[in-house]
């Protein structure tokens, strides 16, 4: 007890001299008491600790020795050892279990051990390692996940410090539908995180790159910082991926901080966590991911805030906005949300994770969209002239997984990084063939669909967005079943938040798990159609699970678990599977949707030469709708102006087609295209 040596400090933490200098005298004063008969005397204390005490000692003692080189640092290590032995023999200490040892045991937290109210979990008591990430989630929201033979490095490794965090943890409110509470309680759980979890795990050589990190409040620059820190730490580590393009075009110091996405800092933390192994380094790369899991979390928050504002503005008009507010310079990254800047248009990096299989040896990054035939069918949906159910989706679903414009034609080309212009954020406007497909993007993407339907055409979603038979609204349906919620009840902005809620990934621990359980298996050897290996992308992506942690219930709240789920899950993705199911039947859908990613440049005639047509209609056997597309792709401008000619074209494919005939020959289209020639009466300018 400290207070035998007059109130004076004998604490050992910390290494102070001023501190521990107490310690060694109280050792020893205590030590005398030993011989004495029928006296136990019991002592709590940290072997090490004490160690570096008596080394303290008597290396001050034997300072004039060790300066003469007589006695080594060697020397008072052993004399420490063996004074501790003599002090403490083996067979008298009693070693405290080791957490790897209790994580897993049975925790009971009583408020009052005499009425016996447990407050961690609802009945039976729950384990200590899953009493931490429970409670943090049930206050904060925040989910941690252990995965199997490794507790999550979120909870506390000594008693004292686990007792703290839980008493911290208990003392909040639930979260609940008072948003200011619930800040209140993140605001919290984040000071403990970068204060007392980083000084406790992190190493002292790490401080720095945690700090430069942490103090990042930019969205549009936290991913070049992380990655730059990254790369300083782990140089001779990333040096040996120089051969890999796709790393070389990550850490490119000349990228823009705001071209880089949530997909490249994840690729090079994965290959580092996946080849380091040390304590100091899988504690560096749990902050990372937890920093990302936090700040996907805050940001998330200010946009579901921002609906909500929005619509309550509208309901009361709209509120006067600060005489300063505007006063301030213009950024590109102005009209983009800070979630959407932290993603920065993709989840996944398809360089690295192969999300589809190789076909007509063409791998998923190198697939092109054809933009200029993406925005002539999106023009007609918009005129009427495009109907098919089938067609319009699958435009849609091209739409959603367009990440960026490509700068050159030739495929791979990654130098978008270093583009002045916000790679994700580009216009119908803007002159270029060819769009990225990337199935890593639909995830951005679909968190706001009338962004991305409008880099395609300013009207595309004002004109979808309430047909019973779009893409959207169909995944805006699954949404709405996904959370338990009517359609035709629900406000424009709670739908909206519905549908953020199922379709946005807000956390790092689960796009790794996401990513490792839909990557495609590279042991199966099926190769089938791009429509048919992205409808089995999607089935992966129905499929994946992951289980939520049970919330206590508010009794304000009682029907609170038939509304919130029970687990992390895209099932609104099956609308999606049965749109693709039904498409890749017909082998008409495959090449309307295999057409888009025709990198030729698309030929157009004005003038109805029927020889240089039929030469770019190639192949023997075609079914009516393929013909229909193709001539129309060819001949747009001609059919535009010359009132009738679509539909007498139209009634000559019938005829071909008359007593079940599925396939029309070369031939017989060629004799279409000359009866339909005299028809052709007004020849377009362009």
């Amino acid at each position: 007890d400290c207070s035998l040596f007059n109130g004076r400090d004998c604490s050992l933490s910390n290494g102070s001299i001023h501190q521990t200098r107490y310690a060694y005298r109280m050792v020893e004063e205590i030590r005398k008491y030993f011989v004495l008969k029928n006296v136990v005397i019991l002592m709590s204390l940290k072997l090490e600790q004490l160690t570096k005490v008596i080394e303290l000692e008597n290396a001050n003692n034997y300072k004039p020795l060790i300066d003469l080189k007589l006695v080594s640092s060697t020397d008072i290590q052993e004399m420490a050892v063996k004074y501790i032995l003599k002090l403490i023999p083996v067979n008298q200490r009693i070693y405290m279990p080791t957490f790897d040892v209790y994580a897993d045991s049975l925790i009971e937290y009583y408020e009052n051990h005499d009425e016996k109210v447990l407050l961690i979990g609802e009945g039976d008591p729950i384990s200590v390692k899953y009493a931490v990430t429970t409670l943090i989630y049930q206050k904060c929201r925040f989910l941690f996940y252990h995965s199997k033979g490794v507790v999550s490095p979120i909870v506390p490794r000594t008693l004292r410090e686990l007792r703290h965090l839980l008493a911290l943890l208990e003392i909040m409110p639930n979260n609940s539908d008072d948003v200011s509470q619930n800040k209140q309680n993140k605001n919290a759980f984040l000071k403990y995180f970068y204060s007392n979890w980083v000084n406790n795990n992190i190493s002292a050589e790490d401080l720095d790159v945690v700090r430069n990190i942490a103090q990042v409040k930019d969205a549009a620059t936290i991913n070049k910082i992380v990655l730059q820190q990254l790369q300083a730490k782990y140089n001779t580590l990333i040096g040996d991926k120089d051969e890999d393009k796709t790393f070389k075009e990550i850490l490119n110091e000349k990228n823009a901080s705001y071209n880089i996405s949530i997909a490249d800092v994840y690729t090079v933390v994965d290959y580092i966590r996946n080849r380091k192994s040390g304590v100091d380094d899988r504690m560096l790369m749990f902050f990372i991911s937890t920093f990302y899991s936090l700040k996907l979390y805050e940001y998330y928050d200010e946009l579901t805030d921002s609906i909500a504002d929005a619509s309550k503005s509208e309901s009361e008009g709209q509120k006067k906005k600060h005489p300063d507010s505007e006063i301030r310079t213009e950024e590109k990254t102005d009209k983009i949300n800070n979630y959407q800047l932290l993603i920065g248009g993709l989840f996944i990096n398809t360089d690295e994770y192969k999300l589809i299989p190789k076909t007509k040896e063409q791998t998923q990054n190198e697939l092109k969209i054809n933009y200029n035939l993406l925005k002539k069918f999106a023009q007609s949906i918009i005129d009427g002239k495009e109907k098919d159910e089938c067609k319009i989706n699958l435009i849609e679903l091209l739409i959603l997984c367009a990440f960026r414009l490509y700068v050159a034609t030739a495929p791979g080309n990654t130098k978008f990084r270093t583009s002045s212009d916000l790679c994700y954020d580009f216009d119908c406007e803007k002159k270029n063939d060819y769009l990225e497909f990337g199935l890593g993007a639909f995830f951005f993407n679909v968190i706001d669909v009338e962004r991305a339907y409008n880099r395609v055409h300013p009207g595309l979603f004002s004109h979808l967005k309430d047909k019973e038979t779009s893409l959207y609204k169909k995944i805006l349906k699954g949404c709405l079943e996904q959370r338990n919620m009517e359609k035709d009840d629900a406000p424009e902005s709670e739908q909206k938040h519905a549908m953020l809620s199922c379709t946005a990934i807000r956390n790092f621990e689960v796009l790794t798990h996401f990513i490792s359980e839909t990557e495609y298996n590279w042991t199966d050897r099926s190769k089938g159609e791009n429509l048919k290996n992205i409808c089995e992308y999607f089935r992966r992506v129905v499929k994946y699970d992951i289980k939520l942690y049970a919330r206590q219930k508010d009794e304000s709240d009682e029907d609170r678990e038939n509304k919130e789920p029970t687990s992390i899950s895209f099932k609104y993705s099956q609308k999606i599977v049965e749109m693709l199911s039904e498409s890749s039947k017909d082998g008409a859908y495959t090449e309307f949707f295999n057409n888009f990613f025709n990198v030729k440049e698309e030929k157009t005639f004005s003038e109805f030469d029927v020889e240089a047509i039929s030469k770019e209609i190639t192949g023997s056997n075609f079914k009516k709708g393929t013909i229909y597309d193709r001539v129309m792709a060819l001949c747009k401008s001609i059919f535009d102006a010359n009132e009738g000619l679509e539909e007498e074209f139209n009634k000559l494919l019938d005829k071909e087609t008359v007593g079940g005939t599925v396939t029309i020959k070369k031939k017989a289209i060629k004799s279409i295209l000359n009866k339909l020639k005299p028809k052709v009466k007004v020849t377009p300018l362009y």
